[in-house]
């Protein structure tokens, strides 16, 4: 009994490990237009390559923050939206603070 949870718990490990940074990398990609107007065109090639993976950790651990404050952000200043019209604001909102948070870790982590 004791060795397939200590095997359950060894592939949870394992897979929360290969899993960390993936969300913060997909949101790094789907930023890729917005990052391309403050920096320009060949903005990745000015990304050291050891860079990128500590970039999307830190997208990943530091976008939810925003999560609960761009909520209540939407809800204050855009009342009378409901339903799919409140979803799209802070789906927007969702992304232009992962849009920024990218710029900013990426100031830090290029050449």
């Amino acid at each position: 009994m004791w060795f397939r949870w200590l095997l359950i718990t060894a592939l949870v490990i394992v897979g929360g490990l290969m899993v960390l940074g993936l969300p913060g990398a997909v949101l790094f990609t789907l930023s890729r237009p917005v990052l391309a107007l403050f920096y320009g065109r060949g903005f990745m090639e000015r990304l050291p390559g050891d860079s990128a993976w500590p970039l999307a950790i830190g997208l990943t651990v530091l976008w939810p923050l925003g999560l609960w404050p761009l909520y209540l952000l939407v809800g204050r200043l855009l009342p009378e939206l409901t339903g799919w019209g409140k979803v799209g604001a802070y789906a927007g909102l969702l992304y232009l603070w992962g849009a920024l948070l990218s710029a900013v870790l990426y100031h830090f982590s290029r050449k």
